[in-house]
């Protein structure tokens, strides 16, 4: 078991009872110094993997806005795209799957 992995189980993931604030100071030692962030640094990506994911970055980096991306390919994926005129929009929310669709209608 490698050190980050120990210091996900120190957080208590399920246990009201445990303190997870010395897991949360291994975790930023371990995971986040060495990247070596500027203080000015606002925003953070993060695509994790494993334990990672259930690591709270959030609570890791409180000075900067953390957000979730499935990958770095899909997240350029999308930076190159996002310049790039749409022709359209298909929009989905709150589809009702117990109706039945008539498939001779369709």
């Amino acid at each position: 078991m490698t050190s980050i992995e120990e210091a996900t189980r120190g957080l208590g993931l399920g246990d009201p009872a445990t303190d997870p604030a010395p897991a949360l100071e291994r975790l930023a030692r371990l995971v986040v110094r060495p990247l070596g962030l500027p203080a000015s640094t606002k925003r953070v990506l993060v695509s994790p993997s494993g334990v990672l994911s259930y690591v709270p970055f959030a609570a890791l980096m409180s000075e900067a806005t953390v957000a979730y991306v499935p990958s770095g390919t899909t997240y350029l994926l999308l930076h190159e795209e996002e310049n790039l005129p749409g022709q359209g929009v298909l929009a989905l929310g709150d589809p009702d799957y117990e109706t039945k669709v008539d498939e001779r209608a369709v």
